[in-house]
């Protein structure tokens, strides 16, 4: 079976943080099916709407078992696509296709790919497309210049048909940087890359292990401020966030493991992996603590409060797209591997839960724990 982005591990089992993490009931989760039951899915996307996409692997005899696209109401009816060409010998070719995130116009981003790879390492990314679909069902690759594919992915679009994603890189200067990072904009024939996104430091020593291997943009609001992670040659992976302040650019790492940080509590004793970023500059993602486990966060604008969520019957927790109600879209696997897929929403509200209740809601556990921060933005 492809899948085209590496699963959450199954077979770990949660531990709760130290006596530091108060526990609370705020949050709740809202139950969210793929277009079938019993079935590989993942949810990762959700606009203002309501609406959402994600990945299945269908189970009827004679399906390809390649990852399918979904996108439609909560509870649905979905519309269900795959990428799909024309090879040499001139048959369609069908690619597995992995949505990653949706506007409130009802445009669609994501990956696809006809070999199987994970395309959430660079080792695979040349194997890999990104694209997006209209609401009209109409596919399109992701292109550079408006030719050629790019060879990366599409992760995150914003209201105004920006987006971002990560594609293969080589810079005879910089060979220790496998991809970057990259811009596009949706305009009336085509979505194309814009410019590059890159980080505002270089290593000096390219053999070091501290030199990034990856930039991976995740995700841009309304204003255009972008989010995502880089990993260094070591696999430590840590978060960014890029602001719009004036005619410049600030930045800010969100991990506790170079000098200028903004310190995380126990965010920073493992991965970091922001997702989405609302127009409020609230941040959504995933962090693997000490021990290897997932957990789903909301990071608010002001970098120094979060809330840490896990969801309801899940040895795993991965936090994608958030709307600018402040629910997001989140996927997990059980303790016997099976998909679960959930909407996170915030303590009730006009906006929140209130008025979606029903016999499949449940309540997980929410864990904040308010910290002030101290750092500066990354030099120029």
């Amino acid at each position: 079976m492809h899948r085209l982005f590496a699963a959450a591990r199954a077979a770990l089992a949660l531990t709760v943080l130290g006596s530091a993490i108060s526990v609370a009931y705020a949050g709740t989760f809202l139950i969210s099916l793929a277009p079938g039951e019993g079935i590989e899915s993942a949810l990762s996307a959700i606009n203002d709407d309501g609406w959402i996409a994600g990945s299945y692997q269908p189970t009827k005899p004679g399906d390809s078992k390649d990852d399918h696209g979904f996108v439609g109401p909560r509870q649905g009816p979905y519309q269900t696509f795959q990428f799909s060409g024309d090879n040499s010998n001139g048959y369609a070719q069908y690619y597995g296709t992995a949505p990653r995130g949706i506007n409130n116009a009802g445009m669609v981003i994501g990956v696809y790919s006809s070999l199987g790879g994970d395309c959430g390492t660079p080792v695979n990314m040349n194997d890999c497309r990104g694209f997006v679909r209209d609401p009209s069902g109409r596919l399109r690759w992701i292109t550079i210049s408006g030719r050629a594919p790019i060879h990366g992915i599409g992760m995150g679009i914003n209201s105004k048909g920006s987006f971002v994603g990560e594609y293969s890189h080589y810079d005879k200067d910089h060979p220790e940087l496998k991809t970057i990072g990259y811009l596009g904009k949706i305009n009336a024939v085509s979505a194309v890359r814009v410019s590059d996104i890159t980080l505002p430091w270089v290593c000096a020593d390219k053999l070091s292990p501290t030199c990034i291997a990856r930039i991976a943009p995740r995700g841009i609001n309304a204003q255009g401020d972008i989010v995502g992670f880089f990993r260094k040659a070591n696999g430590s992976v840590q978060g960014f966030v890029m602001r719009t302040i004036g005619e410049g650019v600030e930045v800010w790492v969100l991990n506790a493991q170079i000098v200028h940080h903004q310190t995380l509590g126990d965010m920073a004793l493992g991965n970091t992996r922001p997702q989405s970023i609302k127009d409020n500059g609230d941040i959504a993602g995933s962090w693997e603590d000490k021990d290897g486990h997932e957990h789903g966060f909301v990071l608010k604008s002001n970098l120094k409060s979060w809330t840490i969520f896990e969801a309801p019957n899940a040895v795993e927790t991965q936090a994608f797209q958030m709307n600018d109600f402040g629910q997001i879209a989140v996927s997990g696997k059980t303790a016997g591997g099976a998909s679960v897929n959930y909407i996170y929403c915030p303590a009730a509200g006009p906006n929140g839960c209130t008025g979606h209740k029903s016999r499949e809601e449940l309540v997980g556990t929410e864990r904040t724990d308010w910290h002030e921060a101290s750092g500066a933005p990354l030099p120029n």
